[in-house]
């Protein structure tokens, strides 16, 4: 059980969440998105204690769309879809911006 986060909840009690889950949740969060596009593979680091995540995503946004918009709203959706599954939002977020399409 190398590539996992352990979460503790407030419960007692911890579960772990498999980092193929993590970035999943964010590829299904871009097929909604209909102004921004995911460029290649999302890149994910668990943090050593194993309690907290890193990403960094490159991404597209549609042509005249409003970049500031946009990216702050992708931000979001993403703080919000991690805080969800591990009660915390990450530690980082690198968005690369690549362009128009």
């Amino acid at each position: 059980m190398n590539n996992f986060i352990k979460v503790n909840s407030k419960m007692n009690m911890s579960y772990y969440i498999h980092e193929q889950v993590l970035v999943e949740t964010i590829n299904k969060l871009f097929l909604f998105l209909e102004n921004i596009k995911l460029v290649g593979s999302i890149n994910l680091e668990i943090e050593k204690p194993k309690n907290n995540i890193s990403y960094l995503i490159k991404y597209q946004i549609r042509k005249n769309s409003d970049f500031v918009f946009e990216t702050k709203n992708l931000l979001f959706l993403i703080e919000q879809k991690i805080f969800s599954l591990i009660n915390k939002k990450p530690t980082n977020i690198t968005l690369k911006f690549c362009g128009e399409f």
